[in-house]
C-alpha cells in the first residue's frame, strides 16, 4: 500500500470513542514530542474491542492505551480510538531507566480465540486456523503505524513493543508482542521494514520535468487508439443525426435551425450553410446572409392587411347602404377614395409588380429589333446609332411590326397610364425598372 491508501484505510475503519472514566483521560496529561509508539497485545483470547473498551473505561482501571485494534474476527477489523493522540497513556508501565509512557503512543491488540496463557507464552494456539485473522490483522496494523508516523512525526525506528520496553529499560517484564508475531513469521523487525518500505515509496516522491514527459507521452500513446469515452455518445450521435458531422473528409450541408443554434446573433442567415473540415483539424462554417427588403416594401407588408380590411370593409358598408335605400351622401367613401395614402398604398405594389413586368417583356420584344432600329436611326439622319440596349417608347411604338402590335404581350410590355402614374419618355435599359 502507499501512505495515502493507508490513511485512507485507517480512517474508514476508525472510530473515535474516548474513555472518559480513565485515568490517563482524567489526568489530562499530554505527550509534548513524540518518541515513537508501543505495540502491545492484549495478553489473552479475546477478539472483541468492546470488552477491553468497557475495562478500560471505568476509574478503578490501572491501564489505558491510546485505541484498541479488534474485531478481526468479524471482518477487517476496526481501530477503537479511546484517547487522544497527544495523551499521555498507561501502557508500558515504567523500567530502569523509566517509562516510554511519557514519549509514546500505545494501543492494544486483539488476539483470537481458542488458546490460553502459562506466563507469557501462548499454549494451544492453533497457526493455521488463525492465519486469515493474523492476516487482517497484520495489514491493520501496518496501516496503522504508517498513519501515526505520518500523523505524529516520529522516526520509524521508534516503533517498539512491550517486550522492547522492558529490554531497554522503559517499561515493564511482558513478551507482547514477541510471544505472537513469529507464530506467523513476522517480527518487530518485519513491522518497521514494511512501514519504512511505504513511507519511502517511489509512488510517493516527486517526480521531475523530464519523468513527467515521459510519462505523459506514453498515456498519450496508449490512449490514441482508444474509442471515444461513453459520456461524449449521446451528444455525437445527435450531431450525426442531424447531419453537423458526417466523418472525416465530408461536407456537412447543416440546417438553418442548427445554424441558428451555434451562431445566435446570426438571425438572418440562409437556408442552409455550409460545413467543411479544415486541414483535417477542426471544420469551416461559411453562412450567407440574406438580403433585407428595402424599407418600403417592408412598410407595404406591414399595412396591406390593414388596407384589406379597411377598403373591403368600406365596400361592404356602402354596399349595405345601397340595400337598405339610403340615398344620402357618403362622404366617408369619397374620402376614404380620395385619400392620398390608401392611393399610394394600393399603388405602390401594382406599379411595382408593372415595372417588373414591363421591363422584362420590353427586353425580351427589343432584342430581334435592335439592329433594324439602329439602321432606320442612321437613315432618318441620326448621327450617331443608339446603344443596342437603350431605346425610347416612341421608336417601340414606331419600329415594331404591326401584326405585333395587336398582340397582348406587347401592349403588357408597354407602360400604360391606366395602371400607375404615368411614365415619362425616356429611354428603357433592358436590366432596369421603368422610371415611373
Amino acid at each position: 500500500m502507499t501512505i495515502q491508501e493507508c490513511v485512507a484505510y485507517v480512517e474508514s475503519h476508525m472510530e473515535v470513542r474516548y474513555a472518559t472514566q480513565n485515568g490517563a483521560y482524567r489526568s489530562g496529561r499530554v505527550i509534548s514530542k513524540h518518541q515513537g509508539c508501543v505495540n502491545h497485545s492484549v495478553g489473552c483470547a479475546q477478539p472483541k474491542a468492546n470488552v477491553f473498551f468497557n475495562s478500560m473505561n471505568k476509574p478503578s482501571a490501572q491501564w489505558g492505551v491510546n485505541a484498541i485494534l479488534g474485531d478481526f474476527h468479524l471482518g477487517e477489523g476496526r481501530i477503537l480510538v479511546t484517547l487522544d493522540l497527544k495523551a499521555r497513556p498507561w501502557g508500558c508501565g515504567s523500567g530502569k531507566k523509566g517509562s516510554w509512557n511519557n514519549t509514546k503512543i500505545q494501543w492494544e491488540v486483539c488476539e483470537p480465540a481458542g488458546h490460553t496463557y502459562a506466563g507469557g507464552t501462548m499454549v494451544a494456539y492453533d497457526t493455521a486456523k488463525n492465519q486469515a485473522y493474523f492476516d487482517r490483522m497484520w495489514k491493520m496494523l501496518v496501516a496503522w503505524n504508517v498513519y501515526c508516523v505520518v500523523k505524529l512525526g516520529y522516526p520509524v525506528s521508534g516503533i517498539s513493543d512491550h517486550a522492547e520496553s522492558y529490554r531497554e529499560g522503559y517499561g515493564s517484564n511482558h513478551s507482547d508482542m514477541g510471544q505472537w508475531l513469529p507464530k506467523h513469521g513476522k517480527s518487530m523487525d518485519a513491522l518497521r521494514a514494511e512501514v519504512q518500505a511505504i513511507l519511502e515509496n517511489k509512488e510517493d516522491e516527486e517526480v521531475d520535468l523530464v519523468q513527467f514527459k515521459e510519462l505523459w507521452h506514453q498515456m498519450r500513446k496508449e490512449l490514441q487508439d482508444n474509442d471515444s469515452s461513453a459520456y461524449s455518445e449521446q451528444a455525437r450521435q445527435w450531431a450525426v443525426e442531424n447531419g453537423l458531422i458526417a466523418g472525416n473528409g465530408t461536407t456537412v450541408m447543416v440546417s438553418r435551425t442548427i445554424c441558428g443554434k451555434m451562431f445566435p446573433r446570426e438571425s438572418s442567415l440562409s437556408p442552409s450553410c455550409s460545413v467543411s473540415p479544415d486541414d483535417g483539424h477542426g471544420m469551416t462554417i461559411q453562412m450567407t446572409k440574406r438580403k433585407k427588403p428595402d424599407y418600403s416594401k417592408r412598410l407595404v407588408s406591414d399595412i396591406r392587411a390593414l388596407l384589406w380590411v379597411v377598403t373591403v370593409g368600406g365596400l361592404l358598408l356602402a354596399a349595405y347602404c345601397i340595400y337598405k335605400g339610403y340615398t344620402g351622401s357618403l362622404p366617408w367613401l369619397s374620402a376614404m377614395v380620395a385619400c392620398p395614402g390608401l392611393r399610394t398604398a394600393w399603388s405602390a405594389p401594382a406599379t411595382s409588380a408593372w415595372q417588373r413586368a414591363t421591363t422584362k417583356r420590353a427586353a425580351s420584344l427589343l432584342k430581334p429589333q435592335r439592329r433594324q432600329i439602329s439602321i432606320r436611326r442612321i437613315r432618318r439622319g441620326a448621327k450617331t446609332a443608339p446603344p443596342s440596349d437603350r431605346l425610347t417608347t416612341q421608336e417601340v411604338r414606331a419600329w415594331t411590326p404591326l401584326s405585333r402590335r395587336w398582340s397582348p404581350s406587347f401592349w403588357l410590355s408597354l407602360p400604360l397610364p391606366a395602371f400607375g402614374p404615368s411614365c415619362r419618355s425616356e429611354p428603357i435599359k433592358r436590366t432596369q425598372r421603368l422610371n415611373c
